[in-house]
């Protein structure tokens, strides 16, 4: 018995030529890219192209930079959000809301039992 090896047939993917539009509800969503303020007409005697670049493609040394001169730092925890007024100013009024949707009743628990989370 002869068994000659089987030809491998190598496929090729085709890319689609539909043209790709990003849905409307996503037109003004930006994740992890930086835009820079449009300077042209009023810093540069000749016109420059905005540009935007996600931060992933930057150098670690220039991602470094970037995270060193951000003025947003988010909690990482309860605690660190409890003394920060911004977030004390959001709890205010989530607590404000759920009070004003009746959302729950302040009741003494029974013995033995536990209570439920709130998100």
């Amino acid at each position: 018995m002869n068994s000659a090896p089987s030809p491998i047939v190598e496929t090729l993917l085709r890319k689609s030529s539909r043209t790709h539009k990003k849905p409307a509800y996503l037109e003004s969503y930006v994740c992890n890219a930086i835009h820079f303020t449009d300077v042209s007409s009023s810093c540069f005697l000749s016109p420059v192209t905005v540009e935007s670049f996600y931060f992933s493609d930057l150098s670690s040394t220039n991602q470094a930079m970037l995270n060193s001169i951000s003025g947003i730092q988010e909690s990482i925890n309860y605690m660190q959000a409890a003394h920060h007024p911004g977030w004390q100013e959001a709890m205010d009024k989530e607590l404000s809301a759920l009070e004003l949707n009746k959302t729950w009743e302040i009741v003494v628990l029974p013995d033995g039992k536990r209570e439920l989370p709130s998100k």
